[in-house]
């Protein structure tokens, strides 16, 4: 500012006869105080002589900065928490990094000395195909020199040159596999060759001295991917099937590549067919199809033909048991005055079955067709189709199936002879059944039979079966002869195929079920000099008479029939292995694989391999003794519909991975959102410790882009303060075993039925101390259980007569109704068929996080689906009761997948009852928390 005051020149600026004239000092004392008010802060003179100054910010006066806010920042609030004389200067800085985060940044410190953070929604968007993608291209190397290790990370400074080839690239990685090393590289100029040197040289392609050598390698010929074909993916594979690499190899060295099929699609049942529609089935039969979910079928149509239609007769809709007056099996006792039987108005102990029963009697045809209703959705396994005739027993309730009765199917004619009588008598010989008799019924002019049916000895006598018999069995069916009146009649064939309610076959038709998605190469094999084959024509074939030293070997051919040129079924052995072994060679069974099979194995011919003295057996004993195999009665597994293909890459050695995502961008995840009203390109978040409406006017108005979206959010800074008693660190903790200087030392808790929980812990091995001396009141007390279920509450009271602990919380031990479960007399185990929910109630809702078995969902109430685990409910060693007859079990063993406890002992009676849990606590971890004395 100016110093210079008018007001001291007052004197000398006066004329003469003023100033020295006394009478005028008044006069001059005046003018002078006038200039000096004039003078003062903000007074006119104070301004004019200060006028340049104050167009500088720094210099201005609060007055003047006004004028700096209104030209400069006209959008800013005037209680801003800075300097308002260096934001006027930044304020050109500001305007030019408008729109910018650290625009946003300096803007709200400004105004509420507040950090500010960004959050572009787009970034949150799904992008489809935006991940970074990496494929990873590798050679192997025969060698185990490890100094090709020191390789790793070295930021492009190392590479390789092939001697052959010329062939530079990159070194990225290596590491050390098995025996060889496999070194991972980029920027390739071209292919290397299989089998060549490579030699590590520097980035200007200067060999590299390990120790005073070149570090050299030779490349081992590997395949680098298989591919299936997109045109050919076939049908009815699944995940794991085998996919076999044949041929390429260097017939010398190396070993071939080795894949799997990784995935294959899903799909739904586009129809079913009619492969052999069997005898005894009726409109109301069954169909029952699995590995199908949600698919549906019904019979279509019957075949009507008299030929194969059977009346069946005589079934009893009754069943032995006792009965109630209203008709369910419960309440009368044997030797009551009335069984109450619809039948009979009265029986009793003295009255005969057949005149008690009720009988049913029904039309049975061969199935010619059914119709699919719904083809279900995401089936990935071949769907099996079974039918089922069943009939309605008298109670409405059980329900009977007409296989199970033996009855025989109708009889066929394979050839009506000549000279044959009507009323001829059909000879039943053998079989497994009983009660059946037939006769010729109709022959034509020759006397070739034309038709037979089962018929009644005698009609006036009363019979007892049905028409067709009982009891029979389709492994050992009777044979027929005709016993004729006519001592000429010849050539008849009479037989029976099978009993009612069984054989009728069925072929599925899907679409894109188990079509293969790709191929997993578990080894890329090593050694290879061309490109190999790939076979998905697959099939492991069940065979024995084989010597040890005598076997097929890989690439044998192998053939059935009388030579290689008639045979009726040609393959390629890819490998086979033992599956059963025995002490007579001969008889142990072997999975023979082979690919590229030219039709269907015949189980009746052996099995011969060209230009080899080996003869197999084909055999199904494996079938029999592991029935969830995927071997079909022939033993024979067949892979998928054998119409897949698909081609291996051979370059020369270089093996490129199937490629993986870096992240997770443009996958569908929890942190990927679609395009919205908020989630898009030309939206962003504010994050700011100040609500949106405070400072939203100011931010659009000053920094915020044209075109843009704002959104608030507002977020609170703790202000607690973490305080620390110092108590806590006198707090400390120690086991039963250090405390009772024994390691065996253990403690328990038990309740029983009807107290469900328990609040005292019995210590065992403290033999030689008072519990008093190391557990106090007030102490925490922990156990945790060997199936890591945790107990911890305070101690009340300590017991040292009794070696108990008393806590002040009660823990529940005995749970219960907390499942309903099934079984059967005798057997020594339970099926779990419904959760109730008490357990998570009781629990408040804790379960192990291990998930419920899938078989169990359905069953559950909607609150508790996949709200728990099995495991969290019941473990071995627990007790279990049954509330329909209070018996009492103790639990060996679990089956968590499928819901089956196995018991102690056998069970008594039939099990359909509510189930309750005792747990009896055993621990050996236990720790005693408390202050240091």
């Amino acid at each position: 500012m100016i110093d210079q005051k008018t007001s001291l020149l007052i004197p000398s600026q006066l004329p003469e006869f003023i100033r020295d004239d006394p009478s005028y000092d008044k006069f001059v004392l005046f003018l002078q105080a006038y200039y000096e008010w004039l003078e003062q802060n903000n007074n006119v003179i104070d301004r004019t002589k200060n006028l340049l100054d104050y167009k500088d910010v720094d210099k201005t006066s609060e007055e003047f900065l006004d004028y700096f806010y209104n030209d400069f920042l006209s959008y800013f609030p005037k209680d801003i928490l800075a300097d308002k004389q260096k934001v006027v200067k930044l304020a050109k800085q500001l305007y030019q990094s408008k729109g910018t985060p650290s625009s946003y940044k300096f803007l709200f410190r400004l105004l509420y000395n507040s950090d500010v953070d960004f959050f572009y929604t787009k970034d949150a968007v799904l992008k489809a195909s935006s991940g970074k993608w990496y494929i990873a291209k590798s050679l192997k190397l025969d060698s185990t020199d490890k100094k090709w290790l020191t390789l790793t990370n070295k930021n492009g400074s190392f590479r390789v040159f092939g001697l052959t080839t010329k062939s530079i690239a990159t070194i990225e990685n290596v590491l050390l596999v098995g025996s060889k090393i496999e070194v991972f590289i980029s920027d390739i100029e071209r292919l290397f060759q299989s089998g060549e040197i490579i030699r590590v040289v520097d980035s200007n392609n200067q060999p590299i001295l390990f120790e005073g050598k070149t570090l050299e390698a030779k490349i081992v010929g590997q395949i680098s991917q298989i591919n299936v074909n997109p045109s050919n993916r076939g049908l009815l594979y699944l995940p794991g099937d085998p996919v076999v690499v044949y041929g390429g190899l260097n017939s010398n060295n190396g070993h071939g590549a080795a894949a799997t099929i990784k995935t294959t699609t899903s799909g739904s049942i586009q129809r079913i067919s009619v492969l052999n529609g069997g005898f005894g089935y009726t409109q109301n039969t069954a169909i029952n199809i699995t590995n199908a979910s949600g698919a549906i079928a019904i019979i279509g149509s019957l075949d009507p033909s008299s030929a194969n239609t059977a009346n069946v007769t005589f079934i009893p809709s009754d069943r032995i048991g006792s009965k109630t007056a209203g008709g369910s099996y419960t309440g009368i006792s044997i030797g009551a005055a009335n069984y109450n039987f619809a039948n009979v108005m009265v029986s009793d102990a003295n009255t005969t079955l057949s005149n008690a029963f009720s009988f049913l009697s029904f039309q049975t045809y061969p199935i010619s067709s059914i119709l699919v209703e719904n083809g279900g959705g995401g089936i990935s396994k071949t769907p099996i189709v079974t039918a089922e005739t069943t009939y309605n027993t008298q109670d409405g309730v059980s329900i009977g199936y007409l296989k199970n009765l033996g009855i025989l199917a109708p009889i066929q004619i394979a050839s009506g002879g000549t000279g044959y009588l009507e009323n001829d008598t059909i000879n039943i010989i053998g079989g497994s059944g009983y009660g059946v008799y037939a006769n010729v019924t109709s022959v034509d002019a020759d006397g070739q039979i034309l038709a037979v049916k089962y018929v009644y000895p005698n009609p006036d006598i009363p019979h007892h079966y049905p028409l067709g018999g009982l009891g029979h069995r389709t492994s050992n069916l009777p044979t027929l002869t005709v016993n004729s009146a006519n001592t000429e009649a010849t050539g008849a064939n009479l037989y029976v195929s099978g009993i009612l309610g069984q054989g009728a076959n069925f072929g599925v038709v899907v679409d894109r079920v188990g079509s293969i998605i790709d191929i997993n190469v578990t080894d890329y094999g090593e050694d290879y000099i061309s490109t190999p084959n790939i076979s998905l024509k697959v099939q492991d074939i069940v065979v024995s008479n084989l010597l040890v030293g005598n076997l097929p070997n890989k690439g044998d051919i192998i053939y059935q029939g009388s030579s290689l040129n008639s045979a009726s079924y040609i393959a390629t052995v890819d490998s086979i292995d033992t599956l059963v072994s025995n002490g007579d060679p001969l008889q142990s069974l072997w999975k023979l694989r082979v690919y590229n099979y030219s039709s269907i194995l015949n189980f009746s011919l052996p099995i011969n391999v060209y230009s080899k003295d080996i003869i197999m057996n084909m055999s199904n004993e494996y079938t029999t003794i592991n029935k969830n195999s995927r071997y079909n009665s022939s033993g024979v597994i067949t892979y998928g519909d054998g119409t897949a293909e698909a081609g291996a890459k051979f370059l020369n050695g270089l093996v490129i991975s199937e490629g993986k995502y870096l992240d997770s961008t443009g996958q569908l995840s929890a942190f990927d959102v679609l395009q919205s009203e908020n989630y898009n390109n030309y939206t962003y978040e504010i994050i700011v410790e100040k609500e949106i409406a405070k400072y939203r006017k100011i931010l659009l108005d000053l920094l915020h882009p044209t075109g843009l979206k704002v959104l608030g959010k507002y977020v609170l800074k703790s202000q607690s303060e973490f305080k620390v008693d110092s108590s806590i660190s006198l707090y400390k903790a120690h086991t039963l075993a250090y405390y009772t200087s024994n390691i065996d030392a253990y403690a328990t808790m038990t309740s029983d039925w009807t107290n469900l929980s328990a609040n005292v812990v019995q210590i065992y091995g403290n033999d030689f101390n008072n519990l008093s001396d190391f557990v106090y009141p007030g102490n925490t007390f922990s156990i945790v259980t060997t199936n890591d279920e945790q107990v911890s509450s305070e101690v009340v009271s300590v017991d040292d007569a009794n070696n108990t602990i008393t806590l002040k919380d009660s823990t529940w031990l005995t749970i219960p109704n907390v499942a309903i479960v099934t079984g059967n007399t005798g057997d020594y185990s339970i099926n779990i068929s419904e959760l109730t929910g008490n357990y998570n109630i009781i629990n408040n809702g804790i379960y192990n996080n291990n998930g419920y078995p899938y078989w169990v969902q359905p069953f559950l109430p909607l609150e508790y689906r996949s709200a728990g685990a099995l495991n969290s409910i019941v473990y071995v060693e627990d007790q279990i009761k049954f509330i329909q007859n209070d018996e009492i079990k103790t639990v060996i063993d679990i089956d968590y997948d499928n819901g089956i406890l196995t018991l102690d002992s056998p069970l008594s009676n039939n099990i359909n009852s509510l189930m309750s849990v005792k747990r009896n606590v055993y621990a050996t971890d236990v720790k005693i928390f408390g202050l240091i004395n």
